[in-house]
């Protein structure tokens, strides 16, 4: 092995250890600073623990005196009350530990409040080379400080985009490099840090921790991040890029995701009731149990997409291309699918039907108009609700079960006694 190759290897093992090493003080004084110092009860303890001791070796001298068989004394008495001593520095001695470690945990929080001030000022600067700098330098105090200034620090970058970058009738400007730096690191936040949670006794307190709503994110690229359980309600995310991006459980209630680039997106239990999706590219991505009431999905382009048991209710799907989209178990009442391509999709155990919602004091009812829609070998199988909808005769390339429902109304409509029974139903 080269000496270039052996230096570099023991530079690696020496980052390595110096981090294990430093790693290790930093959660023996926090463990110290949030269970130790923090009670007095310690400090009470140890003095009860102390004045034990010697009233101990006073009233049980002979317990820990050494003797022989015939009751002879065999350590001199100025080594059983070494032995005493030594234990009482003992203890007292980790009261010392415990007090340094809290002086250096103090004064390290110190120098981090001081250090993330300095940094949060400079986001202000007008030349942008200082905000990159400001970025970089709280990305670095998050990663070493503790949850509740990571915490702060995300709420701080949060708050620096919705603040710089508004939702106005005005074009969207373009997107600052250091506003993308900050996107790219709250992308690389883990699960387990995105959600604080306050038990109370009645209740559980969720709160979000990266909250981007009504915010101007038009061409941000969010390609291969991580933001589930974030907050993206009523935001302008036209263009964005969502390639493979994690959105789990998302908040994105009335966002704007027009002509957004969303391939293999995972959008899982997402909220998005009312969300613009028009001419989207969703391909392949998986929408399982995501919630879509009302949302406008026009000319989107749903290809091999996941939406098992998805609410699609009132949804707009128009001109969709929903080319073996997986729709099995889903919710379709009041859906409009008119012109929508279903080629080769499975709808096995589908919901279709009317929809009933309150409006102005009234119940508006809504049904699933299939006028047009393409059906070419799609799996219609146990689909629920075809005899609630409309368009239904205009269906190019329709399954067996719409055939057969097709002709049932047909037979129905012939007979003047079933046509008013069909007239009264509808």
């Amino acid at each position: 092995m080269k000496k270039f190759e052996i230096r570099k290897l023991a530079k690696k093992w020496l980052w390595i250890v110096r981090s294990f090493v430093g790693e290790v003080l930093r959660r023996v004084i926090g463990f110290a600073d949030k269970w130790l110092i923090n009670n007095t009860a310690l400090l009470i303890f140890l003095i009860i623990l102390s004045i034990g001791l010697v009233v101990g070796h006073i009233l049980f001298w002979d317990w820990f005196a050494q003797l022989d068989e015939k009751g002879n004394l065999l350590a001199p008495n100025s080594e059983i009350i070494r032995n005493a001593a030594l234990m009482f520095a003992g203890i007292w001695g980790f009261y010392g530990v415990v007090v340094a470690a809290r002086r250096v945990a103090i004064q390290e929080r110190g120098q981090v409040a001081e250090r993330y001030a300095r940094a949060a000022e400079q986001l202000d600067s007008e030349s942008e080379s200082v905000r990159m700098m400001a970025v970089l330098a709280l990305q670095k105090i998050a990663k070493e400080a503790d949850e509740e200034t990571f915490r702060n620090i995300i709420k701080t970058f949060c708050a620096y985009i919705k603040e710089n970058r508004p939702i106005e009738e005005n074009e969207s400007k373009k997107f600052p490099t250091y506003l993308q730096t900050v996107i790219d690191f709250l992308g690389t936040i883990d699960d387990k840090k995105r959600e604080f949670r306050v038990k109370k006794p009645t209740v559980t307190l969720v709160d979000i921790l990266i909250n981007l709503s009504h915010s101007d994110l038009t061409g941000v690229d969010f390609e291969w991040k991580n933001f589930s359980n974030s907050n993206f309600q009523h935001a302008c995310l036209r263009k964005a890029l969502f390639r493979a991006v994690n959105l789990n459980s998302a908040e994105m209630l009335g966002a704007d995701l027009q002509d957004a680039d969303m391939p293999n997106a995972d959008l899982r239990d997402a909220s998005m009731s009312g969300t613009k999706l028009q001419k989207a590219s969703m391909l392949a991505a998986n929408l399982s149990d995501a919630d879509l009431f009302g949302a406008n999905l026009q000319e989107t382009d749903l290809t091999m997409a996941f939406l098992v048991k998805t609410s699609l209710q009132r949804a707009n799907l128009k001109q969709a291309i929903l080319f073996r989209a997986n729709l099995s178990k889903s919710e379709l009442e009041g859906a409009d699918m008119e012109e929508a391509n279903l080629t080769r999709a499975n709808l096995e155990n589908a919901q279709l039907g009317e929809s009933w919602v309150p409006q102005d004091r009234k119940w508006n009812k809504k049904k699933t108009n299939l006028k047009g829609a393409k059906f070419r070998d799609a799996n219609t199988t146990n689909i629920q609700g075809l005899d609630k909808v409309v368009g239904i005769e205009d269906v190019i390339d329709p399954t067996p079960e719409i055939i057969a429902e097709i002709e049932r109304r047909n037979s129905a409509s012939s007979h003047p006694f079933r046509s008013a029974i069909q007239e009264e139903r509808n």
